[in-house]
């Protein structure tokens, strides 16, 4: 039988295509498929929490006017949300800055890929 989950992996970050990665997203997830987003590279910088964003002069890449209204209506509809454990060594994160509003799993692409019957999505 074949899994339905659609995987976005975002490794860009610019803010367009990270708007466009949270309305497929959420698109998916509203016609019923399970969504999964993976959050690599410098796109993890977005899951920082506010203030650190700030202490570290970061301006987070969520700020087209529909961004935040995608997130919530991508948790509301239980999107699975990762990020790369190695984006975030990279980019000198620890898992206790990230936001406390996403429920974010910890990984890395070979559990992401390891599904055979899922669609994969890289932006």
């Amino acid at each position: 039988m074949k899994n339905n989950t659609l995987i976005v992996i975002l490794h860009s970050n610019e803010k367009e295509r990270i708007n466009y990665a949270l309305s497929i997203i959420a698109s998916g997830a509203a016609i019923g498929r399970n969504t999964e987003l993976f959050f690599t590279g410098k796109s993890v910088t977005n899951l920082l929490t506010s203030d650190l964003l700030k202490k570290k002069k970061i301006n987070s890449q969520f700020n087209f006017s529909n961004t935040n209204e995608l997130l919530l209506a991508s948790i509301e509809l239980k999107t699975k949300f990762h990020a790369c454990s190695g984006a975030l060594t990279d980019n000198k994160i620890n898992k206790n800055d990230i936001r406390k509003d996403l429920k974010i799993n910890l990984t890395g692409l070979p559990e992401i890929i390891s599904n055979k019957n899922c669609q994969l999505l890289f932006i």
